[in-house]
């Protein structure tokens, strides 16, 4: 990759697309992402129609071929795949219409690729993406049935709760957890989703995750599930959790925002101590999660950290735009003036940006 990278930077526009077009049928995987991913960015009017006739599995027409590269693949199955990443990066209304009929295709690839770039867009069609990821919330290939489910939970869902519930109890058990793991955090955000479900499933998925705690593997996500889930009979388990030495601190300092959300005060002293610990990755881990709790007793803390020359400068300056305050804002805003340091000014400069351009998204009238 470092190589198609190399000459992308030293070609020319045209010559840069005709390259990554050639690219999308490299017999190395991760190549043929790469150019999807970077051809997402350059989707000319003209890119963009090579694209939708390869996803839809037809051969680009001469004209419109050879206006773009010398060679244009044919649109294997590998092909489509990597054109649904590309594609990833349209704003054109009827790249969703090319994906959604990608999405059902014989293909398990290719329809795997394609709901995910569906789910990749601003602008498709909600209700129809629901009744497809309830489709494939019942697709022959697991791995497409684990993505459905995360989009599913992801988005909140709760009309597909039942859905996903049959589809966990269908999947073997080497994926069953990361379907539990979607299953409980749909339920915990669905209104009603608990009355929603029998109390048995819900007393099942606690204790699944309450033994996903003695595997470091699975430990992080079982503690962030049973935090969203509520789930006070874990307390014990994780008040263990955070007494294990031989646990990796970062898995610990979780450990302790869970005790936090569910209301025990063992876990606010833990994540107190961690913000002056010896260990760099847990106090920067811990600084971001004290702001995600929004606990207001360490606000100076991170303003302290954020306008220093620490080591965790910039660490404390997302930490600050997690916590979204006012005061917390102003002094990211100064920051990104006033600080010592360049390369945390500009941090503060483009997350301040990217944060302003999404709430002007969210309210354009404004």
């Amino acid at each position: 990759m470092a190589e198609l990278d190399h000459q992308l930077s030293v070609r020319t526009a045209p010559e840069a697309v005709a390259l990554l077009f050639d690219a999308l049928d490299d017999p190395y995987p991760p190549i043929r992402r790469y150019a999807g991913e970077a051809l997402s960015t350059r989707l000319s009017e003209a890119v963009l129609r090579a694209l939708h006739h390869l996803v839809q599995g037809e051969a680009v027409p001469q004209a419109l071929a050879e206006s773009l590269a010398p060679h244009i693949p044919e649109p294997s199955s590998a092909v489509r795949s990597a054109t649904c990443v590309a594609l990833q990066g349209s704003t054109a209304p009827e790249t969703a219409a090319v994906l959604f009929e990608a999405a059902r295709a014989d293909d398990a690839d290719l329809r795997y690729h394609a709901l995910v770039a569906l789910n990749a867009l601003d602008f498709t069609d909600e209700h129809a993406l629901v009744t497809l990821v309830g489709e494939r919330l019942k697709d022959a290939d697991m791995e497409i049935v684990v993505i459905a489910a995360q989009i599913a939970a992801a988005r909140g869902w709760g009309e597909l709760l039942e859905a996903l519930e049959a589809a966990r109890g269908r999947v073997g058990a080497e994926l069953r957890f990361t379907l539990s793991l979607a299953l409980a955090e749909l339920i915990a955000h669905t209104p009603g989703g608990r009355e929603r479900v029998d109390k048995s499933l819900v007393d099942e998925l606690i204790a699944e995750f309450i033994g996903a705690l003695e595997d470091e593997r699975t430990l992080d996500a079982a503690t962030r599930a049973l935090a969203f889930m509520g789930a006070t009979q874990a307390i014990d388990a994780l008040v263990k959790v955070l007494d294990r030495w031989f646990s990796h601190p970062i898995l610990r300092v979780g450990a302790a925002a869970a005790l936090v959300e569910l209301g025990n005060a063992r876990g606010k002293a833990y994540l107190a101590d961690a913000l002056t610990s010896r260990r760099k990755d847990a106090r920067g881990y811990a600084m971001r999660l004290v702001a995600h709790l929004r606990l207001e007793e360490h606000l100076p803390y991170l303003i302290e950290v954020a306008l220093s020359d620490d080591y965790h400068a910039d660490t404390a300056v997302l930490a600050l735009l997690d916590f979204g305050s006012e005061q917390a804002l102003a002094t990211v805003a100064e920051i990104a003036q006033n600080h010592p340091h360049d390369d945390v000014r500009e941090l503060a400069q483009l997350r301040l940006a990217a944060r302003g351009s999404h709430e002007s998204v969210k309210n354009p009238c404004d």
